[in-house]
């Protein structure tokens, strides 16, 4: 393939990716009210949880900004519409560069493709269901333990919902990251468990940075990333190629 039949490929790859997403987003703006609707759905099973009267959602849930209505609407949607286009965008990036790569490299990513975005999703419809209700609660209560009255805005709860989602989308890629490295033989199992600690470490790090800044979402995160990294090794364990090691050693 000639150097403009790779460029016109790109362009089409990319036409058939971004045109997906803004689809899927004009959509999102269009289907507004419902949209914020579905958003506000952590904090109505955190108030259900709680037991407090149904007008508290309206309580927390108000506007201080004339911006704030299309500020959360344009957040959340940016959100779902990644959700919605990703896996026609894992698609064509596959298509561009499968015919570039090795047998070895093909066999090694193709999981990212087939898998990566239904792990991408599986993270953030768990944090949505459950992650996000735990942490509003926890942040209702802790509030009043300090003495502060909970006058929340619509636009920081889809605000805190959205970053929370869009983290646990990435953290639920580590096994497949993982795999990837483990196929190649640049991580073994013996090495994720030699460096438990250290991974430890920067784990409580990357919940931190993809995490809104409260303590309570950060430690769901990382026991998630935990077991994450566990699981991982287990798989890695199953793709190392354990005879090319043993063969290098002889």
């Amino acid at each position: 393939m000639s150097l403009g039949e790779h460029i016109e490929e790109l362009r089409r790859c990319l036409v058939v990716a971004v045109g997906s997403f803004v689809i899927a987003f004009i959509l999102c703006i269009f289907f507004g009210r419902q949209v914020i609707s579905f958003a506000r759905w952590p904090l109505l099973q955190t108030i259900k949880q709680m037991g407090l009267p149904p007008e508290t959602v309206s309580q927390l849930s108000g506007a201080l900004a004339p911006m704030d209505g299309f500020a959360a609407l344009v957040r959340f949607s940016l959100m779902l519409s990644l959700l919605i286009s990703l896996p026609i965008m894992a698609r064509e990036l596959w298509v561009f560069i499968a015919p570039g790569l090795k047998e070895k490299e093909r066999a090694a990513i193709r999981p990212v493709f087939l898998f990566g975005g239904g792990m991408f999703a599986l993270g953030m419809i768990l944090a949505f269901i459950f992650a996000c209700p735990v942490a509003l609660q926890a942040l209702f209560f802790f509030n009043n333990w300090l003495g502060f009255d909970n006058r929340w805005t619509g636009a920081s709860i889809i605000q805190l919902v959205t970053m929370v989602c869009l983290g646990f989308g990435v953290i639920f890629e580590l096994p497949l990251v993982l795999m990837i490295f483990g196929r190649l033989g640049m991580v073994s199992p013996a090495w994720l468990r030699k460096y438990r600690r250290h991974c430890i470490m920067v784990i409580f790090v990357m919940a931190a940075v993809l995490t809104p800044p409260d303590p309570f979402t950060q430690i769901i995160m990382a026991a998630v990333l935990m077991i994450l990294y566990e699981i991982s090794i287990l798989l890695v364990a199953r793709v190392y190629p354990w005879e090319q090691s043993a063969a290098k050693k002889l």
